[in-house]
């Protein structure tokens, strides 16, 4: 069942960004010692996470469970080597068009650090029965930054670093075979930050040399390198596409904005042929600028990083939003205790200008002087800041957050695992179930046929949030945009269509339904 919402524009007074909004629920594993890795939702809004124990804790295995939305656990499972003191640690999830759960992480011996030995990807059905394990050796002996990306034929892509400086690219078939794993030797980097997949392209991106160098590596989807770069910048910490595929790097350098403001933030562009077109930068002040992390939403970047004083002060947490051209459209500094650091970890934005970022903050105090952890979300409207949550006690860090079906947010915590679920009213003065209407968009595509790419114009009736599905004549799903955000009116939806085969497709929007032919 969808549920579409009508979106009102309300004025909120200042005092409105202090609002403490407490989670609708919360859920947590039984074990304080798992920490939450990564979560996702399948297509039928339930959220599926991922966790794990150090080493030095005992049963250090893979631990993944399946959440409906209203926090209530459907099935959990167990992962180990079997073998004493080799031990696993994931870091990632997807989920295909069944709702199968892929996890992703690797295999390592040692307590006090870390001997990685191979990379481990663990398949599940939807009902949490296991159907696969693959375990795939050669590769960096450390802690193992990895990201797992999954495409419109449910075929997994695994980005890391390669034993020699450079990127390593793995595919994997829905049945766990490997189609493809290399390794690119023309980038020099000797981490792994960040990767994308968008239609036939993977973008990647790290630091390189001596940190003070940046790498990046477009692949294509069957693993031919398109295009490399490496260049001076600090970082490369994340990496985006847009529609056209060009390619956006979030890194940092010293003294862009003036000659001596320091690490400044550097949003830089690259064509889809890996031409350098134009790069800009945002600083805060006699400040250490250091970007993790950005988003790319309706033309909008949202970046958060962690800003620190140069004189040394504590660290505290910049969100900013900036168009397509590098124009700053709003900046927010989150600086809740002045004697301890703020820390950003995650950032989500919506469509329609809402923005969740969650992390860590504290110490914070109880009665007794005792001093936790905070951990913090934080929500922003189109750069005001609407309300926040800090807590000592729940979760610790908030390391990563989705947004749900209706405008909300869940946030996955690092302690116990423990899955927050915030409800959000978007500015809502209407909800209605719309499941069984129709009339409520008229849909448009062109050119049609198509080959290569189109365009979908959809003219909703009204703002909600809905479910856009490419499918073919066996009802096979070939592409989806979940929980959508749909204005009122005109909306244009470019479409990827590189992967598909000639033929007939359907493209569903809500319960109104318009043919596609691909040449």
């Amino acid at each position: 069942m969808i549920r579409f919402i009508a979106l009102a524009l309300v004025l909120l007074s200042s005092h409105i960004s202090s609002a403490q909004h407490p989670p609708e629920w919360t859920s947590a594993s039984n074990d304080n010692y798992q920490s939450g890795s990564m979560m996702t939702s399948d297509h039928e809004g339930n959220i599926v996470l991922t966790a794990y124990r150090s080493s030095f804790l005992g049963a250090a295995n893979i631990f993944t469970y399946k959440y409906n939305n209203l926090g209530q656990l459907i099935w959990q499972v167990e992962d180990e080597t079997g073998v004493s003191g080799v031990y696993q640690k994931s870091r990632w999830i997807n989920v295909d068009s069944e709702n199968n759960v892929y996890v992703t992480g690797y295999v390592y011996a040692g307590t006090s650090s870390e001997y990685t030995t191979e990379i481990v990807v663990l398949k599940y059905g939807s009902d949490g029965s296991f159907i696969w394990k693959k375990n795939i050796a050669n590769v960096f002996p450390s802690s193992l930054n990895l990201r797992a990306e999954m495409d419109s034929n449910d075929q997994l892509y695994i980005g890391t670093v390669s034993i020699n400086p450079g990127f390593r690219l793995i595919k994997l078939d829905a049945l766990g075979n490997v189609l493809f794993d290399i390794s690119d030797a023309t980038s020099e980097n000797q981490n792994f930050n960040s990767m994308r997949l968008k239609g036939d392209r993977i973008a990647v991106s790290s630091y390189a040399g001596n940190g003070f160098q940046a790498s990046v590596v477009v692949f294509d989807t069957n693993g031919n390198t398109i295009w490399s770069e490496h260049f001076e910048s600090d970082g490369a910490t994340d990496i985006e596409m847009d529609d056209a595929l060009n390619v956006y790097v979030l890194s940092r350098e010293l003294n862009l904005v003036e000659s001596n403001s320091d690490y400044d933030i550097e949003l830089i562009k690259f064509s889809p042929t890996g031409e350098f077109l134009n790069s800009h930068s945002f600083d805060f002040g006699s400040s250490v600028d250091f970007p993790s992390r950005m988003s790319l939403v309706n033309n909008k970047f949202t970046i958060i990083g962690a800003i620190i004083p140069q004189n040394g002060a504590y660290m505290d947490w910049v969100t900013l939003q900036c168009d397509m051209n590098g124009t700053l459209l709003w900046s927010s500094i989150y600086n809740e205790v002045i004697s301890n650091d703020e820390k950003p970890r995650w950032v989500t934005a919506l469509d329609n200008g809402d923005v969740f970022v969650s992390g860590q903050g504290g110490p914070g105090y109880n009665s007794l002087g005792n001093t936790y952890l905070q951990f913090v979300t934080l929500k922003y409207s189109n750069g005001i800041q609407m309300w926040s949550d800090v807590n000592p006690y729940q979760g610790y860090i908030g390391i990563v957050n989705m947004p749900d079906e209706n405008c909300g947010v869940y946030v996955l915590g690092e302690t116990s695992a423990t899955l927050h679920h915030y409800t959000d009213d978007c500015n809502v003065d209407q909800v209605e179930d719309m499941s069984n209407a129709s009339g409520l968009f008229n849909l448009t595509i062109l050119p049609n046929p198509a080959s290569d790419r189109t365009n979908l114009k959809v003219n909703s009736v009204r703002s909600m949030i809905t479910d856009v599905v490419i499918y073919d004549l066996s009802g096979k799903i070939h592409g989806q945009l979940h929980r959508h955000h749909l204005a009122a009116g005109a909306n244009n939806l470019n479409l990827e269509l590189s992967n598909l085969n000639s033929g007939l497709y359907f493209i569903r929007v809500g319960n109104e339904t318009t043919k596609l032919i691909i040449e």
